[in-house]
C-alpha cells in the first residue's frame, strides 16, 4: 500500500556486534528507510509507483557485510479484483499473472462424432488429455481461479501424464504477465511479477 509503514527486523544477530553495527539502506525503488541503525527499522513506502519502478530492495549490514535483503512492492490496483475463485473459466479484467504449478490436470475425453463416405455415423474414439494447472492471480495477489495449461493429447491407450512429467516439468513455476498498459499505469505491481534493476552494494 502506497505510504505503508513496514516493520523489518533481522531474526540472527553477531554476538560481537553492537545494534549501531547493524545498517539498513535502501538499493534500489523508493520509499524511506527512518531508522537505518539497530537491529529493527521502519521502511515507508513511498506515495506512488507508477510503471511499478519504486518497488524497493532494502538490504541489512553488519558492518560491510551484507546479511539480508527485503523485496517489496507497492500495488495500489483496486478497479478489478477477485472476489472468489472460478476454477476452470475466464477471469476477464481482475486477471493480473498466472502461475504454472506442479499439479496435473487428467481427463479422458471422447472425440467428436465423424461420418464415413457412405454418411454413417463412426464411433467417437476416446482420448486422454494432461496437462499442468495455472493459477490466475489479481493484482493483490489474490487468488482468481485455475485452468489447465497447454495441454498433451493421446488417443487409445497412451500415457499423457508419464510424457507431461518427462517433456514438460521444466514449465514449473513459469510465470505468465497479464496486465495491459492502462494496469501498470494505475499501480497493478504484484509482489510475484517484481523486477527489479539493482546497482552493486
Amino acid at each position: 500500500m502506497p505510504e505503508e509503514l513496514i516493520h523489518l527486523s533481522l531474526l540472527d544477530v553477531h554476538d560481537d556486534c553492537d545494534p549501531q553495527c547493524y545498517r539498513w539502506a535502501i538499493r534500489a525503488g523508493g520509499g524511506i528507510v527512518h531508522h537505518p541503525y539497530g537491529i529493527t527499522t521502519i521502511y515507508q513506502a513511498p506515495d506512488g509507483n507508477k510503471e511499478c519502478e519504486q518497488d524497493a530492495v532494502v538490504d541489512a549490514f553488519a558492518g560491510q557485510e551484507l546479511l539480508d535483503s527485503s523485496y517489496i512492492t507497492v500495488s495500489k490496483y483496486r478497479r478489478a479484483l477477485c472476489t472468489g475463485a472460478k476454477p476452470w473459466s475466464f477471469f476477464g479484467p481482475a486477471m493480473a499473472f498466472a502461475v504454472i504449478t506442479g499439479e496435473i490436470y487428467a481427463a479422458k475425453h471422447t472425440g467428436s462424432m465423424t461420418k464415413d463416405a457412405e454418411g454413417k455415423t463412426i464411433k467417437a474414439q476416446e482420448y486422454l488429455q494432461a496437462a499442468y494447472i495455472m493459477k490466475y492471480y489479481d493484482c493483490q495477489g489474490n487468488f482468481c481461479g485455475s485452468r489447465y495449461a497447454p495441454s498433451v493429447h493421446y488417443w487409445g491407450g497412451s500415457a499423457p501424464v508419464d510424457i507431461l512429467v518427462k517433456n514438460y516439468s521444466g514449465i514449473i513455476g513459469k510465470i505468465y504477465d497479464y496486465r495491459t498498459k492502462e494496469m501498470r499505469k494505475a499501480e497493478c505491481c504484484p509482489a510475484k511479477l517484481l523486477k527489479i534493476k539493482t546497482v552493486g552494494v
